[in-house]
This record gives structure tokens, C-alpha cells and sequence, in this order.
């Protein structure tokens, strides 16, 4: 007599995560940010976003506003503002990442409220683009824990924590956080 087993394909997150393992094994990247908005004008609010394999949040060109977001455990930015985007956050933590909060491009960021764990580099402004200038990031209620450099800033950018600028420290922000 012999054994009867029904098999049945796997659902939908084993399937992705099966994919995801194969092309990481076979060099590709398939990492991805759970929000990325280009040219929109909206708000995000009350959202908790953990295991993000690239960006939780990334803006370009757009104008918005954060409120009462927490984030654990992301692989590339918390929080991505590009192409001349102006961004509003509050009440913003994160715990492990590679960068907090990167402003870029022409962009405008002022942040309130922010508690940063484990976050490599929290705070890097830095033109990344040519056709761009560099990035202002105003800060106030700012505080972080366990990082590698607090501020990354290139010639082009600006950071100002309480009021005050933050020295310029990097020409190369990209090659500091990705060494390439």
C-alpha cells in the first residue's frame, strides 16, 4: 500500500520569497522601497514599515508631508527626498538602516521630532545629480544613537540642527555610504 501526499503550489509570499533568494543567490538585485512617489503632492501618516528591502519612503519631485512614521529594519534609506522635492516630517523613528534621512537634488527637507537607533548614517544631504544643486535639511528635535557618521554633507548641501549649520564634512557623500 502506498502514501498518498497532495501538493499544492506555494502562495503568493512564499513564491516571492523563493524568487527573491534565487536572485540574490544568481547576483541580482530585486530589492524595492515600499513607497516611491514621483511629482505628487499628498501626506503620509499613522504607517509602520519593517523588512523594506531598499527605501521606505522615496520622493522626487514632489511635495509632501510625513507624520507619526516608524521604521525597523531597512536596507538602503528611511526616508529618500529627491529632484527638488519639499518634505515636511514629523515624529519620525527608525531603528537599523543604512541612512535616516537623505536629502538630494535641489531638495527641501525640515524634520521635528526624530529618534534614530543603529542608523549607519542618519542624516546626509548631497547633490547627487548634475543638472541639480545640493540639498537643505533644517532639523529640530533631532536625536540619534549607535551611528557610524552623524551627518554627511557635500559642499553643495546644507544641514542645520536647532538653527545652527553642520560643518561640511564630505566632498563624495555616495562613496562614504557605498563606498563606490
Amino acid at each position: 500500500s502506498g502514501l498518498s501526499v497532495d501538493i499544492q503550489p506555494p502562495d503568493f509570499e512564499i513564491r516571492v520569497a523563493i524568487l527573491l533568494e534565487k536572485s540574490e543567490q544568481n547576483g541580482l538585485n530585486l530589492k524595492y522601497d515600499a513607497i516611491d512617489l514621483d511629482f505628487t503632492k499628498g501626506e503620509i501618516r499613522n504607517s509602520y514599515f519593517e523588512n523594506i528591502g531598499n527605501d521606505a519612503i522615496d520622493l522626487s519631485g514632489s511635495k509632501s508631508k510625513i507624520t507619526n512614521v516608524n521604521v525597523k529594519k531597512v536596507g538602503d534609506k528611511v526616508i529618500s527626498v529627491g529632484e527638488k522635492s519639499n518634505v515636511d516630517i514629523e515624529d519620525l523613528s527608525a531603528l537599523y538602516a543604512k541612512v535616516g534621512i537623505a536629502g538630494k537634488d535641489s531638495s527641501l527637507v525640515n524634520a521635528k521630532n526624530i529618534k534614530f537607533n543603529l542608523i549607519d548614517y542618519p542624516v546626509a544631504s548631497y547633490k547627487k545629480k548634475n543638472e541639480f544643486n545640493g540639498a537643505n535639511i533644517s532639523l529640530s528635535g533631532f536625536d540619534s544613537i549607535n551611528f557610524k557618521t552623524k551627518f554627511l554633507q557635500d559642499s553643495y548641501s546644507t544641514i542645520d540642527l536647532n538653527g545652527k549649520k553642520i560643518k561640511k564634512n564630505f566632498t563624495d557623500v555616495m562613496k562614504v555610504i557605498y563606498g563606490s
